[in-house]
Order: C-alpha cells, then structure tokens, then sequence
C-alpha cells in the first residue's frame, strides 16, 4: 500500500489565490517580494529574480542551525497594511512595510529599506496584520509587570493595545480573536470588545465570518457576533473563496457561505481549496476535485502535496518534483524533498540543502530560515 504524504510547509511566504492570473496580478500589483540570503545576508527579491531590499542582517539558515552557530533570526516576513491573513499574503506595501526579526534576545522590525525602526523585549513578536503586530510579554516571577500575557503593538513600536489577554490572534478584517476569562471573543483596534467572550474556542475572520465553538460544536458568526451557521461540526476551517471545509462524523466535506453542504463528507482526509482545487483522500486514494465535487486528477505517485502556483509537488521512487493539475511532468523527480511553489518559487532540497527555484526548475538562490516549520507540516499515511 502506498504511503501519501501531503506536503503543506508553512513557509513565510504562502500566497492562496483563486486562479492563476489572478495571482499573478496581485503579485505584480502588491510588490510580493521573496527573501534569499546574498553575501551573507538577507537580502529581498522580485518574482523576476531582481534585488529589491538589501540588509545587513545576518540571518539564520538551515546550515547555521546545524552548526549551532549565533546569528539573527528572522521571524516574519509579511510586509503590511492590506494583508490578508487567512490567505498568507505577503506583501510590501508603501505606508506598512515591515519584518519582525530576533536579534538576541529583542525583537526589533525593519522597513521596507532594511532600516530597523525599534525593538522590543518580549516574547514573541508576530509579522504585522493590518498594521498591528502581535506582541506577548515575558512571562517573569520576579518582574513587575511581567505578565506573559498578549497585546498588540503599532509600526513604531507603541504599545497601542494593553497586554492582558491569555490568548489574542491576528487582526483579521479589523478585528481580533482574544481569550478573556477561559472564554473567546473579539476586539477592535482600540482593544475594546466588538463581541462579547462566549465561545469556547474561536477563529480568525475570513470573508465576513468567523469559525467559533458552542457547547462542543463549530459554527460561523459574523462580524456583529450573530450566528450565521449554527455550531453543528466536529470540525471547522475558514472560508477561503466562499467555501469552507467541516467535518461530520469524523468525514470531510465542504459548504457554502450559507451553510448548505455543497460536497458531502466522504473524505477520510481533506485540504482548504487552492486555486479552485482541493486535495481530498477517498477509499485510501488521493486525489484532487473541483468545487463541484468532480474528480479532476487522481494520484499515482507515492507522495502528493497541494496544487499552487499551478503545479503540485509530487514523489516518484523516492524523489521528489513536479506536476500540473492535469497531470503532466512539469519539474523532473530528482530532489530529495520539494514544497508547494508560492510567490514563483518553490523550495527544493538538494544535497541536504534546500534552495528556491522558478517554475522553469531553475535553482535562483539557497533559502534563508524556515525555523522549525522546515519539515512536514501534515502528513497522511494510509
């Protein structure tokens, strides 16, 4: 029996969009720019391969962390303002452009130059979401004041919003998620409440609503806190493209804005939709659909990841390239690992090392840091 894994890395810079075109408009459009290490450095390019950002930050590789050596680490990538969370754009903008890095033991954020503009003594320092970043303090028994809990900070580093949640999310569609008294609800920007802590677990907003948890179950509200899809799934996700996946009795399936099931549980395992087509596991085969629920490819290779960019990593024989939807071989299986492509570029692992290359299979420059989402993020064995 075969084994699939399904490769979905959460590297720093994921683009989801609708088609193909449309992505490639927003790139284009939104100055998605990618980060490469240039004489030491991290530097910052353009889908073309053009330098755009230089820096003198000596960042993280994989290589370093081998070695143990001390060097700055990059924690987010994700230029602001208009970002779409739920969709891992990764953006420069012209007002918010900034990136969260570890120097030491403070967390500073850099400009679109690759100027710092402050640090911070905390925690944790998440990228910036619609110009908010979130901050959690350091949690210290003999610090006043330390309290280990969540806040948010604005791009000149100004504590905007108190840190006193157990728990906060990113700010998505000009709200975030926060955890006040064993319970979740969301505040504004001005970190008072929007909707009320009510639910027992609770999720960022995509498309005008929000996946939360009522006695057990998951439904959707929307952004005055009313229930929209009322709590009857095992599980929920958030709604990408109009279409959100749940779970009934313990099988996957996917509805609609309205709730209505519009492809029944049949899944024992099941993925968002990306560019109009999801990965699902039937009867122990993978294969992918699309949103009307029609089989449109069907795996023969021992390991598959997501469709992106256009095209699907896939393993044959124990390397690893890639496909197209329709599936013709597109990059030769010849690696030892691949990812998803995103913003041009996928990540291939050759010699124990990973690179970026183009759609074309060309290799364009080693990659920085991938932190400790290097590796698999989600597997099915079967």
């Amino acid at each position: 029996m075969k084994n699939i894994f399904v490769v979905l890395f959460c590297v720093f810079f994921c683009i989801a969009s609708s088609v193909m075109g449309n992505e490639k408009k927003f790139i284009n459009e939104h100055k998605v720019y990618t980060p490469v290490i240039k004489n030491g450095n991290l530097h910052f390019i353009d889908i073309k391969g053009n330098l755009q950002i230089a820096t003198d930050i000596e960042p993280f590789t994989t290589r370093a962390i081998r070695e143990g050596e001390n060097f700055s680490r990059v924690r987010d990538l994700l230029f602001n303002q208009r970002t779409n969370h739920s969709k891992k754009y990764y953006v420069v903008e012209e007002e918010y452009s900034f990136i969260s890095f570890l120097i030491g033991k403070s967390f500073s954020c850099i400009d679109r130059n690759g100027k710092v503009v402050f640090s911070k003594s905390c925690e944790s320092l998440s990228q910036f979401s619609e110009g908010l970043a979130r901050k959690k303090e350091i949690k210290s028994l003999f610090l006043w004041g330390s309290s280990g809990k969540y806040g948010f900070v604005d791009s000149t580093g100004k504590n905007v919003i108190e840190a006193k949640f157990k728990y906060a999310g990113l700010f998505s569609e000009e709200l975030a998620n926060v955890m006040i008294d064993g319970r979740y609800g969301y505040i504004n920007k001005r970190g008072t409440i929007h909707i009320q802590p009510e639910f027992e677990f609770a999720k960022e907003f995509s498309e005008g609503l929000a996946v939360i948890m009522k006695n057990g179950k998951y439904g959707y509200i929307n952004k005055k806190g009313e229930l929209v899809i009322a709590p009857e799934f095992e599980n929920a996700w958030s709604f990408k493209g109009r279409i959100a996946r749940v779970m009934v009795n313990n099988n996957y399936g996917y509805i609609d804005s309205t709730g209505a099931m519009i492809i029944n549980p049949k899944f024992e395992k099941a993925f968002d939709f990306n560019e109009g087509f999801a990965l699902v596991v039937q009867n122990e085969k993978a294969q992918f659909i699309n949103e009307a629920g029609e089989v449109v490819l069907e795996s023969q290779y021992e390991d598959i990841g997501i469709c992106s960019n256009g095209l699907i990593p896939v393993s044959d024989n124990g390397k690893w390239g890639y496909i197209n939807i329709k599936g013709d071989n597109v990059i030769e299986c010849k690696y030892q690992l691949t990812s998803i492509f995103n913003n041009g570029f996928g990540i291939v692992w050759k010699n124990n090392y990973p690179y970026y290359i183009n759609e074309k299979g060309q290799i364009i420059s080693e990659v920085f840091d991938l932190r400790d989402e290097i590796w698999l993020r989600n597997k099915i064995r079967l």
